[in-house]
């Protein structure tokens, strides 16, 4: 099993959430790096990453 830090598992790219720090220092900034914004009684942001055919 993988665990949620990014140094110790290989298998998938790192996520938001696998370190201390925000992956960006804005809302701004994460949707200019192509990710998604969402309202769901709090805002949460998405990003799509192809990780090629299975």
């Amino acid at each position: 099993m993988c665990a949620p830090t990014p140094s110790t598992c290989s298998s998938r790219p790192p996520t938001a959430g696998d370190g201390g720090e925000p992956p960006h220092t804005s809302g701004v900034d994460a949707l200019r790096d192509g990710r998604r914004l969402f309202q769901a009684y709090v805002f949460f942001f998405e990003k799509l990453v192809d990780v090629g055919a299975p």
